[in-house]
């Protein structure tokens, strides 16, 4: 799959499951990644008011894929605002590549089965 298909592609499927969480009533929020997390849309911010935004994704990414600083960052918001609000969450990350920067293979495993233990 060609580069720009691939982001096309995540970017309908993130709209798609945006959509879904919002019908649903669901709180949620939406951070891009590259080298950098770039905040789409926060847990109290309402979906269709960062609707665009969101649509404007793929004008922000560009560069290396850290997932460590994502994965980090993305767990970091949400048990602030499950532990606020009583709630449970989950943290599902959409990448259309590897990771090209920070932590990478067994090390980014290990990192991941540490955020699971600490935030099942």
């Amino acid at each position: 799959m060609k580069k720009e298909e691939k982001a096309i592609n995540a970017l309908k499927a993130l709209l798609l499951f945006s959509e879904t969480l919002n019908s649903l009533d669901m709180p949620f929020s939406i951070s891009a990644f590259n080298d950098q997390v770039i905040s789409l849309k926060s847990f109290e911010e309402d979906y269709k008011g960062a609707r665009s935004k969101i649509l404007s994704i793929l004008n922000l990414l560009g560069g290396g894929t850290n997932m460590e600083k994502a994965l980090v960052q993305g767990m970091d918001e949400l048990e602030v605002f499950c532990k606020k609000q009583g709630l449970k969450g989950v943290l599902i990350v959409f990448s259309d590549g590897e990771p090209t920067r920070g932590l990478k293979g067994d090390a980014l495993r290990t990192l991941i089965r540490e955020l699971r233990l600490s935030f099942p």
